[in-house]
């Protein structure tokens, strides 16, 4: 059964759920989005998603996110966020991936 963690980065809060095979899960956790607000925005959002993991009990095979803000035509690098400036200019997708061990697809909000 393939596993998907959603994620909804928003100016308030970022909320994860997941999907297996292609029905939503019960589970819903929200953190506040000033956590990504610090000098390691993308360490901050890998710690989240280790502790949803954790909760949930289940193993992503991909990490779909949303973006609150501009990409790239790759949809790897957030070109602007104004609601979390600190992803500005990160490459997102790739960086997250590179930490958590799971692919990542960005979409924009």
């Amino acid at each position: 059964m393939t596993a998907i963690l959603v994620i909804d980065i928003g100016g308030t809060n970022v909320k994860f759920g997941f999907t297996v095979a292609g029905t939503p899960q019960a589970y819903i956790r929200l953190f506040p989005s000033n956590e990504l607000r610090t000098r390691d925005p993308i360490g901050s959002l890998a710690d989240m998603i280790s502790k949803v993991i954790a909760e949930a009990k289940l193993k992503p095979e991909i990490v779909v996110s949303t973006v609150p803000g501009f990409l790239d035509t790759d949809k790897d690098q957030v070109l602007f966020s104004a609601n979390i400036p600190e992803l500005n200019r990160r490459y997102l997708a790739t960086d997250l991936s590179a930490r958590t061990g799971i692919p990542v697809v960005l979409e924009r909000d």
